[in-house]
C-alpha cells in the first residue's frame, strides 16, 4: 500500500481526542497514559490523540508526559480545578469524539473498540457511557453502577438520586459540547452530573 493510499484510509478513520486532567498525580498518570495507547484496534478503526492538560502541578507532571511521544501536553496558567482542565483540553481537541480520563484512572483496552463502532452507525446517538470496574475494595473486581438509562435520559437523569455515572466511561460527539456547553467552572463537586444534564 503507498503512503497515499494509507493517509486516505486514515483520514476516513473517526478521529477520538483522549482528554486527561490532571493535578500532582505524576505516578498514577502514567498508568492513565499507558491505558490509553494499548487501546484496541487504534489506528485500524479510529485514530487517537491524547491530550493531557496540567492544572499546575508542582511534581514531575511534565517530565511524565514528554516520555510518551505524541501526547499533547498543556499546562494551564492558574490552578482551575477539573472542569477548567477538562475545558481546556476539549476547547483544544480536534477529535469528532470526545472521551474523558482522570488521571487516577485507567481505560478498559476494549473501551473505544466497543463505543466508537455505536457512534459511528448511529448518528442519533449522542453519548454512549457504561460501567466501571471498581478496585482497591473486598471484592477483586467490581463492576459499577449496576444498571444506568438509555435512550432518552433526561427524565431520569433528573429523578435519579443513586451516582451512576463515571466521565471516563463517556464517548461524547464534539459537537455536544459545543451546543451544551462546556464543564461548570464555579462547581467544587459532581460537576458532571450538570454537564451531563445539559447534553442530555
Amino acid at each position: 500500500m503507498s503512503s497515499s493510499e494509507s493517509s486516505k484510509q486514515a483520514s476516513k478513520r473517526p478521529l477520538v481526542s483522549v482528554v486527561i486532567p490532571t493535578y500532582k498525580r505524576a505516578s498514577l498518570l502514567k498508568k492513565a497514559i499507558a491505558s490509553v495507547l494499548v487501546q484496541e484496534m487504534a489506528g485500524e478503526m479510529f485514530e487517537m490523540e491524547i491530550i493531557v492538560v496540567d492544572d499546575c502541578s508542582p511534581d514531575e507532571t511534565p517530565q511524565v508526559v514528554a516520555s510518551f511521544p505524541g501526547v499533547r501536553y498543556m499546562r494551564m496558567e492558574k490552578n482551575s480545578g477539573a472542569s477548567g482542565a477538562r475545558n481546556a483540553g476539549i476547547k483544544r481537541a480536534k477529535g469528532k469524539y470526545i472521551a474523558l480520563l482522570d488521571d487516577d484512572d485507567e481505560f478498559l483496552t476494549h473501551k473505544l473498540m466497543v463505543q466508537v463502532p455505536i457512534l459511528e452507525a448511529h448518528t442519533e446517538i449522542g453519548v454512549v457511557y457504561g460501567q466501571s470496574v471498581v478496585t482497591g475494595s473486598d471484592v477483586p473486581l467490581l463492576l459499577w453502577p449496576e444498571a444506568g438509562p438509555s435512550g432518552q435520559v433526561f427524565e431520569e437523569f433528573i429523578t435519579r438520586t443513586d451516582d451512576f455515572l463515571h466521565p471516563p466511561t463517556w464517548l461524547v460527539r464534539r459537537e455536544l459540547f459545543e451546543a451544551a456547553g462546556f464543564f461548570d467552572e464555579s462547581k467544587a463537586g459532581m460537576e458532571h452530573y450538570d454537564m451531563a444534564l445539559r447534553i442530555a
